[in-house]
């Protein structure tokens, strides 16, 4: 029957680190047969791999109240319970490391934040999401290399995970590359089981592409009407973005509406701008 393979496709999804598809078998595992500690077993594992360390002690606990229980079903069900607590031990200072971070990063202390989630992913390595939090705290200390590498290594050790893809995009858009950012999404559209935040990116990306060159577009012609313009009003006007008017008598009148021309462009491109940083 088809529930009888529900385990093994639970077990490989587990093995590539697929968390999200693995609970979803384990889900479905669990309506279909309710009454086998194995569909408990599987669910708590996805809880676990997820650092749900309470809801997996939770399922586990309602195994044990499973009717006519046999003694060895007992005891491997108090064996993986025991299993759960030493990985609790051993991921409570990680938690804690990472929640300092968080903290960190709140009071904009961002060297202060990365040393603490590199404590944090030095006692739980396995865990992607410290990963994710390092390579947004690397593009905020505008570390783009490191960004690039922690995004590449999340995608290479989880590539069933949207989390190397998202921070790898993020890093692209951080350097202004983005066709490399439409590329490493679509590339992780192919692999992951749920693209929700894959495709938010997706339209992210192709509307900060059409602000940037905009942006790129304006400024552009307004370099091209002022490479033909040299004039002592000219940078100080621009640095305010005044429209130049027939009253300034310092001003040739031939140089009114070319100067104004181009501060429209110039203005049109910090609209531009302004638009792309509110997106994000």
């Amino acid at each position: 029957q088809f529930y009888e393979a529900l385990p093994y496709l639970y077990k490989i999804e587990m093995s590539n680190h697929n968390i999200l598809e693995a609970k979803r078998l384990a889900k479905q595992y669990m309506y279909l047969r309710p009454d086998i500690i194995e569909s408990y077993l599987l669910l708590a594992g996805c809880s676990v791999e997820q650092r749900s360390i309470t809801t997996a002690l939770t399922i586990l606990n309602q195994a044990k109240r499973l009717p006519d229980l046999p003694a060895d079903s007992q005891k491997e069900i108090d064996d993986q319970i025991k299993k759960t607590y030493e990985i609790d031990d051993k991921c409570r200072d990680a938690i804690q490391f990472a929640n300092e971070a968080e903290h960190f990063i709140q009071e904009k202390k961002l060297e202060q934040a990365l040393e603490s989630i590199n404590k944090a992913i030095d006692k739980d390595p396995k865990y992607v999401i410290y990963r994710k939090t390092r390579t947004s705290l690397y593009r905020m200390l505008n570390k783009i290399n490191e960004a690039k590498t922690e995004g590449n290594y999340c995608i290479t050790h989880y590539p069933y995970s949207d989390v190397g893809y998202l921070e790898s995009a993020n890093t692209y858009i951080a350097m202004n590359s983005y066709v490399e950012a439409r590329e490493v999404v679509r590339k992780g559209i192919k692999n992951v089981s749920d693209t929700s935040e894959l495709q938010n990116m997706l339209d992210h990306i192709l509307h900060l592409e059409q602000a940037f060159n905009n942006a790129l577009l304006s400024f552009k012609r307004a370099q091209i009407v002022l490479s033909t313009l040299k004039h002592p009003l000219l940078v100080d006007r621009l640095k305010h973005t005044q429209v130049f008017t027939e009253e300034d008598g310092e001003c040739d009148q031939e140089l009114i509406e070319p100067l104004n021309s181009a501060i429209k462009y110039i203005e049109q491109a910090n609209n531009d701008m302004d638009g792309m940083m509110l997106s994000f």
